[in-house]
């Protein structure tokens, strides 16, 4: 028969093992991962890209990337719960995304094209939607 120390022990153990497995498998995730490959970057272009995270708190970072030797970047990037960030690129271009903590955003731009909300609001498919919340938000407003 084991004591009722021994007994204790083994509880307390195996308690510990649990909570240890418990707490290291529920790591929180934090950040999201961003890369980009540029095309079209001639010499005089600018090398570096500025990430802008678009919290509401104080919380919100700019992390400024170089680009590397094969016009990439690849960065972590600090997002505690889902919302937008920005990715501007040579003052006037910026990219508008939303991601939640854990997601990895990849994508592929051509230096030489301008790219902006501007230029965004002149695709048909944005347009479309544009007109379709304009519609629904002037019903909203004749019922209020």
């Amino acid at each position: 028969m084991l004591s009722s120390t021994t007994k204790r022990v083994r509880g307390l153990v195996a308690a510990s093992l649990i909570l240890i497995a418990l707490t290291s498998s529920a790591q929180q995730i934090d950040s999201i991962t961003v890369a980009a490959r540029f095309a079209n970057i001639v010499e005089g272009m600018p090398r570096t890209v500025i990430i802008n995270e678009c919290d509401i708190s104080d919380r919100s970072t700019r992390t400024i990337c170089k680009l590397d030797s094969a016009d990439s970047f690849r960065a972590k990037i600090p997002l505690s719960f889902p919302h937008t960030f920005t990715v501007c690129y040579n003052k006037r271009n910026f990219i508008n995304a939303f991601a939640a903590p854990g997601d990895s955003i990849h994508m592929d731009i051509d230096a030489s094209t301008v790219f902006s909300a501007s230029k965004a609001a002149s695709l048909p498919i944005v347009r479309k939607n544009f007109d379709f919340f304009a519609e629904k938000f002037a019903r909203l407003q004749k019922t209020s």
